[in-house]
C-alpha cells in the first residue's frame, strides 16, 4: 500500500507499472484536485476574475474560453497548480520589478506561459530562462550572452529585461493583450495580423 503525493489516497500496487484504485479514490482525488484548483483561482491570483485584471483580455473570445476550459479540468488545472507553487518562490521579486517599471501585478503570471516556471528552461525555437526570452531580444534589452554567459538564466536580470520589453510593446501596440500575444510570438506577427 502507497500513498499518492501525501495526500492520503491509498492504493494497492499490484506490480511495477500497474497501480489498482477504486471509483472512490479516483473521485476523492478528483475532489482534492478541484479543492485545491478553486483555492488556486480565487485565494492566490483570482485568474479566472475577468473583473480582477486589467490586462483588456477578450474573456469571452472562443479561443480565450477555450483555455479557461481546458484548465478547469482537474488534471490541467493540477498542472497549472504546480507551475503557480514554482512561481510563489519568484512572484514578490517580480512584483517588486514590475512596480518599479509601472507594468500591472497580472503580468507577474506570465512566466506560467512561457516557462512553466522554470528557470533553466530553453525552447527549440532558442528562447531561455523563466521569461523565454531570445537571444536578439536580450541582448536588445541589456543582458550579457556570450560563450561565457548567458544572463537570461539570471533571475533579477531577465526579469528586468522582460519588463522593459513588456513595456516596449505596450507603447507599440497600446494595449496589454496585444503587447503579450507579441511578447509570446513575435511583434512582427501581431504586426502581420
Amino acid at each position: 500500500t502507497h500513498y499518492l503525493i501525501g495526500i492520503g489516497l491509498e492504493f494497492t500496487i499490484t506490480a511495477a507499472t500497474e497501480v489498482k484504485a477504486t471509483q472512490s479514490d479516483i473521485d476523492d482525488l478528483t475532489s482534492i484536485v478541484q479543492d485545491e484548483s478553486e483555492s488556486l483561482s480565487k485565494l492566490h491570483f483570482n485568474i479566472f476574475n475577468p473583473n480582477n485584471i486589467s490586462l483588456n483580455i477578450p474573456w469571452n473570445q472562443p479561443s480565450v474560453q477555450f483555455w479557461i476550459e481546458y484548465y478547469k479540468q482537474p488534471w490541467n488545472r493540477l498542472k497549472l497548480s504546480q507551475q503557480v507553487n514554482k512561481l510563489k518562490l519568484f512572484l514578490p521579486e517580480i512584483k517588486e520589478i514590475f512596480k518599479e517599471e509601472g507594468l500591472p501585478d497580472d503580468l507577474a503570471l506570465l512566466p506560467i506561459i512561457e516557462s512553466g516556471c522554470n528557470p533553466s528552461a530553453v525552447s527549440r525555437a532558442g528562447a531561455a530562462g523563466l521569461w523565454q526570452l531570445m537571444p536578439s531580444i536580450a541582448r536588445l534589452f541589456g543582458l550579457k550572452l556570450n560563450s561565457y554567459i548567458d544572463e537570461r538564466f539570471d533571475f533579477e536580470k531577465s526579469t528586468r529585461a522582460a519588463a522593459k520589453y513588456l513595456k516596449h510593446l505596450y507603447s507599440k501596440f497600446g494595449r496589454w493583450d496585444l503587447a503579450i500575444a507579441a511578447y509570446n510570438a513575435g511583434p512582427k506577427k501581431i504586426e502581420n495580423l
